[in-house]
This record gives structure tokens, C-alpha cells and sequence, in this order.
């Protein structure tokens, strides 16, 4: 794990001592209890093992997911008083795509509920339950039914957007894909954009916290560029990198 991972971590454990935290890894979930996370892991898709292992968890224990690269600016237990929460996770393709105008009646609502609606999603990166909630037992469920497949697993995107998924699975309980905190059903909580900051959110505030976006479960589509960062994020080397880095595109500007 990079450094600027480890501190995000490090942060919650100063901003929330009293909180019980657990890393969810091949140690503490049984990959051969899940086939399909393990056909994940062995194609190197590594966000679908995440997904599966994420639902999985909060199904049975409930508490709250973090991404490793989620900074937390405040303390989360203003948010600890519903069976659920999350937020919206908004890209300025809804609006310069109209997704709207194809995909949502004015209220909102999804013209087809049965399909997804891109660009206008739920923040997976930051989410808590209560045990046993029904959303989130109807995700486990959702992707403990496909079939293990090393080919399906490599493909995933095809068939699945974890993000798109779980907006989807709100619709029954009231939520409309519009940028407002929504309290739906089953005491549900969706919070607008600018609670939870992402390193794309079109809106600039985030009081709580701020998901870097890594997308190290990615690593094989990076350049060589972000490789080298993340490499000198590992050894703890990354912000002098990226300084020198600067320094040397300043002096070949004046040369």
C-alpha cells in the first residue's frame, strides 16, 4: 500500500479512535468461499473482487467502507443514525451528454428502471449500514448469483458498473437522479454532492471527505508517468518526485 494511502488510514485512526477498524484482504476474506472474486483476482480485476467482498461485509457485519485512499476531514457519526448512506457521485457528462433529456422524466425518476443511468451515480467509495439492511443484501445477493467465470470476471464492465448498480437498486426506494440529499425509504440516507468530495465532483466542497480517485484496482492501463508516482508513492518519495519533477519542466521552459 502507497503512503498516501497508509496516512489517509492513519487519519481515521486520529479522528476516530474509539472506532473498531479492519482491513479486508485475502487474509480476512475467504476468496475460496467466493468464486468469483477469486476469478477476479486471478484476471487482475481487482475492483470487481473489492465490489463483491464490499457487499459481503456490510451485509453480515453492517459499519461503514472506506476506499484506502479516502481522506477524512471530520468524524462520521453524524451520518450513523440511518440504516444506510452514500452519496451521489456526479460527472460533468450529465449535463454535456443530457442525460436527463434521454434517460429521466422531469421528476427524475428513470424512464426505464431496469436500466442504468450513466453519469449520475452512488459514491461507492464511501457507504455505511446497519446489518442485514435490504439494499445492501440485495447487492451481495446480486453478485454471489453470477456463475464464477475467469472470462466474465476479465469482461465485467460489460455487464456490470458497481457504481450504476447500486443507483439502480435505490430507485424501488424512492431515489430520483437529481443532485439533492434524498431520504428514502427504509431510512436511507443519499446525500447531495459536496459532503463527500471525489477528485472529479463538480462541486468544490467537501466538509467530510475527499476520495483521491487512485484507482490503483486499475494499475495496468496506467502511463508510465503515473507508475513512476506510484512507485515513489510506495517508498514514501512521491511529493519530492513530483517537485523535482516540476522543478526540471521549469528549467527546460527557460532553456
Amino acid at each position: 500500500m502507497p503512503k498516501s494511502q497508509k496516512d489517509c488510514i492513519r487519519g481515521w485512526r486520529r479522528l476516530m479512535p474509539d472506532y473498531t477498524f479492519m482491513r479486508w484482504d485475502e487474509k480476512t476474506f475467504s476468496l475460496a468461499e467466493h468464486p468469483l472474486a477469486e476469478s477476479a483476482c486471478r484476471v487482475r480485476k481487482f475492483a470487481l473482487t473489492s465490489d463483491i467482498c464490499r457487499y459481503n461485509v456490510l451485509a453480515h457485519y453492517g459499519g461503514i467502507y472506506l476506499d484506502t485512499d479516502v481522506e477524512l476531514f471530520q468524524r462520521l457519526d453524524q451520518f450513523m443514525d440511518c440504516n444506510f448512506f452514500s452519496a451521489i457521485e456526479l460527472y460533468e457528462e450529465f449535463e454535456q451528454k443530457h442525460i436527463a433529456d434521454l434517460y429521466l422524466n422531469p421528476d427524475g425518476t428513470p424512464k426505464d428502471p431496469s436500466a442504468d443511468v450513466p453519469h449520475l451515480e452512488i459514491l461507492t467509495s464511501t457507504m455505511g449500514c446497519a446489518p442485514g439492511n435490504e439494499l445492501i443484501t440485495s447487492l451481495r445477493n446480486y453478485y454471489n448469483a453470477i456463475p464464477p467465470s475467469d472470462d466474465w470476471a476479465l469482461n465485467y464492465r460489460q455487464h456490470v458498473n458497481n457504481d450504476r448498480l447500486v443507483a439502480r437498486h435505490l430507485v424501488p426506494y424512492g431515489f430520483r437522479y437529481v443532485d439533492q440529499t434524498q431520504r428514502l425509504a427504509d431510512n436511507m440516507v443519499v446525500y447531495a454532492t459536496g459532503t463527500f468530495g471525489y477528485a472529479f465532483c463538480p462541486n468544490p466542497n467537501c466538509p467530510v471527505s475527499y476520495h483521491h480517485n487512485a484507482a490503483t484496482w486499475d494499475i495496468d492501463s496506467w502511463s508510465r508517468t503515473q507508475r513512476m508516482d506510484h512507485f515513489m508513492d510506495i517508498l514514501g518519495l512521491k511529493n519530492t518526485y513530483q517537485k523535482l519533477r516540476q522543478m526540471r519542466r521549469k528549467l527546460i521552459s527557460h532553456e
